[in-house]
């Protein structure tokens, strides 16, 4: 078996009050990755995020549905959960980025100074809120098929991505999506909206576009860094020697088709997929969008439930049993 190991990097939606409350006050590692992104933030953002990310209450939660804070928490959350697998002797073969995972997926590569990025992220993420309409993103548990199906229903929102054959997510206005709600109700399918107040991956935040290329236009990128990255928005291709400042963008406007990099991924043979964001969603996704015949595992660090310290323990073990196998 060639016995490879894949980091997933997450994006928007994916956040909650409380996310990695356990391991914060128990791992170290992750606790001073966090803190130092924290003293980075605290100058432009004006609160020491890792107190919000990680308190154990719900009273945060308004705060985690603000961009200026969701892009650099998801930032700063998934590079420390890599970290700590790193420095627990976990080392990835290659590198997944969806959506804003891209950006954490570069700095954590070595492809950018990460404090350099995360602070660009944030000053764009102030411009993504004044200069784009308000919207939303709604993630639909069946197959995209219903978009096809269903025109009617999903008039004026784009189809922001495709996970796997039982998930895919559409952006678009607010109220749109309030009655595309209403329809998918009625009609008996479950979604989810997801705690975004941009309509990322979609026509309706081309208007912050210059503002955010301004931020990020002149960063100094390495070509070449630690390992392949396999892109979201361009699937079949490995990103390590394509790296420029626009793809950043292109990483929060295109479309997402994780089922489709995943399914050019296991052409090369299985992989163990460690989700190293905050809810689990990636690898939850992965193990669908693989399909039952394949010998792959896909598996989270953290999830919602909270038991943090367990679902590193485990990952570990199986990541030192995959590479055994």
């Amino acid at each position: 078996m060639n016995a490879r190991i894949v980091f997933m990097f997450s994006g928007q939606g994916s956040q909650y009050a409380g996310m990695g409350h356990e391991l914060y006050n128990r791992n170290l590692v992750f606790r001073r990755c966090m803190d130092e992104f924290s003293e980075v933030a605290f100058p432009l953002l004006g609160v020491y995020l890792s107190d919000k990310i990680c308190s154990s209450t719900e009273s945060e939660s308004d705060l985690l549905v603000q961009t200026r804070y969701t892009n650099a928490a998801l930032y700063m959350f998934n590079y420390a959960v890599a970290t700590t697998l790193e420095s627990s002797g976990v080392i990835p073969d290659e590198l997944l980025g969806y959506s804003l995972g891209e950006l954490t997926a570069a700095a954590y590569n070595g492809n950018v100074d990460r404090f350099d990025l995360f602070v660009r992220l944030i000053r764009a993420s102030f411009a993504l809120e004044k200069h784009s309409p308000g919207g939303g993103m709604l993630a639909v548990i069946d197959s995209h098929q219903l978009w096809n199906r269903h025109p009617e229903w999903f008039g004026n929102t784009s189809l922001a991505s495709v996970n796997c054959n039982r998930s895919f997510v559409v952006s678009g206005p607010a109220n749109v999506l309030d009655e595309l709600q209403s329809r998918l109700q009625a009609s008996g399918v479950l979604f989810q909206r997801l705690p975004v107040k941009q309509a990322f991956h979609s026509p309706w935040i081309d208007q912050a576009k210059p503002s955010v290329v301004g931020e990020i236009d002149d960063l100094s990128l390495t070509a070449w860094g630690r390992f392949p990255i396999y892109s979201c928005i361009t699937p079949g291709i490995s990103q390590e020697n394509s790296m420029n400042p626009r793809r950043f963008w292109d990483a929060m406007r295109q479309p997402v088709l994780f089922e489709t990099t995943l399914q050019h991924i296991e052409a090369g043979g299985p992989r163990l997929y460690i989700d190293v964001g905050p809810s689990g969603t990636l690898a939850a996704c992965a193990k669908i969008a693989v399909g039952n015949a394949s010998k792959s595992l896909a598996l989270p660090v953290v999830d919602r439930f909270g038991l943090n310290e367990r679902g590193l323990k485990n990952a570990l073990v199986q990541a030192a049993a995959w590479r055994t196998s």
